[in-house]
Formats: structure tokens, sequence, C-alpha cells
């Protein structure tokens, strides 16, 4: 009797064992996580050769072409839409130093834009950004927006003037305009109160044309090279120009041209050029590696590949090339500077 107690006993004690191991796998899988994006340089470094003759094949089999890319077009419809939009000469901006950043899109197969411009106030310091695009279609869908229990979700302030979440929303020669952002100030004197909707629809109530901020950016864009060898069947899908007076996030530059390119099937290859600042970008980071290409450094980590001629500084973010074919179009533009 006293050894089936024991048997028993001992049973209990390694059943509870596993079950405290069950409880802190997911501790050990965290860990694990951490360790494997901790240690994730090194773990390229080890599967490098299997990448590379994964890859090595792709790249035989990717077909390059000629290319003869040209975006004047694309680049003068861009400041011909922003030239055409609406900000504001409002007395809470100052004009001279308000404006910090203006960023125009276009999009080729949709023959569609946006621009964002983003700007500061006076006294006291607030941003507010005013997003326009070449279609009534937003503003109609805001407008119009209900909840779940079917109340309008928009609120009028003015004939087709609109409060609409935490943004003012009007249509205006075609295009959709949004505004966001606003000062607001609690006071013990209650007429010295400013609430964001006050600012943005004093904003709106003083709209005034652009003013050709976008004239300036030749001198940069002439400056820029362009790739010659292409792969096959990705056409130029979007073209983008952003200028910036202050620096709005960590990564923002004084001038930056972004084009991209797509196939039918999707696969998309973004060109992005930097300009006019006081220091280059770098790639940083682990994962980090560096090749010459023609004496020049070329930077390569993730998706993304970067090297500077001059005083440009080109990236190429890519997703759905070997390394080898999108070196082989840095090769092209480098060849050209040397």
């Amino acid at each position: 009797m006293l050894s089936f107690v024991l048997i028993v006993a001992m049973m209990l004690i390694v059943g509870c064992g596993k079950n405290e191991e069950d409880q802190e796998q997911p501790v050990n899988d965290d860990i694990e996580v951490s360790n494997n994006e901790n240690n994730e340089n090194e773990i390229n470094e080890d599967n490098t050769e299997n990448e590379n003759d994964e890859e090595l094949p792709a790249s035989n089999d990717q077909e390059f072409s000629e290319a003869s890319l040209d975006l004047t077009e694309p680049l003068e419809d861009i400041k011909e839409f922003y030239n055409s939009i609406y900000f504001s000469d409002v007395n809470i901006i100052d004009q001279d130093e308000g404006l910090i950043g203006i960023k125009v899109s276009k999009s080729i197969k949709e023959d569609s834009y946006e621009a964002s411009v983003n700007a500061y106030t006076i006294d006291p310091q607030a941003r507010m950004t005013l997003v326009v695009t070449n279609s009534e279609d937003e503003f109609e869908a805001q407008a119009n927006k209900s909840d779940l229990s079917g109340i309008a979700m928009a609120e009028e302030v003015k004939e087709e003037v609109y409060e609409f979440a935490e943004s003012l929303i009007w249509k205006e020669e075609g295009n959709s305009y949004r505004l966001k952002g606003g000062r607001r100030v609690l006071s013990t004197v209650e007429e010295n109160n400013i609430a964001p909707e006050e600012d943005r629809l004093l904003f709106y109530e003083n709209m005034a044309k652009t003013n050709n901020e976008l004239d300036d950016v030749n001198e940069f864009l002439d400056k820029i090279i362009m790739p010659t060898t292409l792969p096959s069947d990705y056409e130029l899908s979007l073209v983008s120009i952003e200028k910036n007076t202050t620096e709005i996030t960590f990564s923002s530059y004084p001038i930056e041209l972004v084009y991209g390119l797509k196939t039918n099937g999707g696969e998309a290859l973004y060109f992005i050029n930097y300009g006019k600042y006081e220091q280059a970008p770098l790639l940083v980071g682990d994962g980090l590696e560096e090749m010459e290409i023609e004496g020049v450094t070329v930077q390569s980590k993730e998706d993304d590949i970067m090297f500077t001629l001059g005083d440009e500084t080109y990236r190429i973010n890519y997703s759905d090339l070997a390394l080898d074919d999108v070196l082989e179009i840095a090769k092209s533009m480098i060849e050209q500077f040397n």
C-alpha cells in the first residue's frame, strides 16, 4: 500500500512539472523572438551564401531594357496643379516663415493629384495641414458619411463647408479640400480661448491662391541622374515632389523627388532623390552592408540601397527584385556621373 502511494505521488509531481513548463513556454517564445531580432544581422550573415544562390537564377532570368524615363511632363503637371489650388493668407500664419512643407504627387495611370501643405501658426505655434485632391469625390464621401446609428458625421458650419473628424472640409473648383490642426488655447479669460475649429474656419475665410512655391525646384531636378537600364515591363506609375523649409520629421530633407514604377502584376520599384541638404542622408541600423560600384560607395539594407553622386543622394526601394538586379540599375546611374 505504501509503495502505491509513493508511485501516485511521483506521478503527480511529474505532471505538475509539465504544466509549469507549458505555462512558461510563451515567455520562452518571446525571448526567442527578441533574440532573433537582436541577432538579425548574424542570421543574415549566416544565410548570405544560400540567399545569393537562390537570387542568382532570378537575376539571370530578369530581362533588362534600355530606359529613357522623362519626368518633365508629370513634373510640369504637378506644378500646374499646385499653382491652381488655394492656401490662405490668414494672419495667424506667418506668410514668410510659417510655410514649412509642400508635397505634391501625381498618379500617372489614374491621372490624379494630391497636394499636402504644412504650416505653423503664430502665438502660439500649432501645425495646420491642408490636403487637396483633384476630385470632389472625397469631399462628397466625407460630407455625406453617417455613423452606425445613421447620424451624420459632418456638421455644416457654412454653406457647403463642414467640420468632419476634427478637420474642415469643402470643395473648390472641382477639388476636395481637407484642413487639419489649429491652435487650442484655454484661458481664465474666456475671450482669450481659442479652439482649433475656429482657426480652421478663419483659414477658410481667408483663402488665397498659392504663390508658385515649387517653381524654384528646377535647379535640383536638372541635376537628377536617371537610370538608363531598367527591368522590362516596369512603367512609370507615380511622381512626387516634396519641398521642406523646416524638417517635419527626422527623415525629411529640403527637397525630395520620388518616382515609382510598377508592372501589370503590381511589382513596384521606387526611386527617392534628396538634395539641398547640409548632411547627406545615410542608411543606418542593423543589417547594413556597403559595397563599391565604379568607385562609389553603395549602402544596402533590407529592400533599400543608397548612394551619393555629387550634391544629390539616390535611394532605390525594391521588394520584387534581386539585389544584383537593383545594383545593375544603380550602376547605370553611377556610370553617367563618372
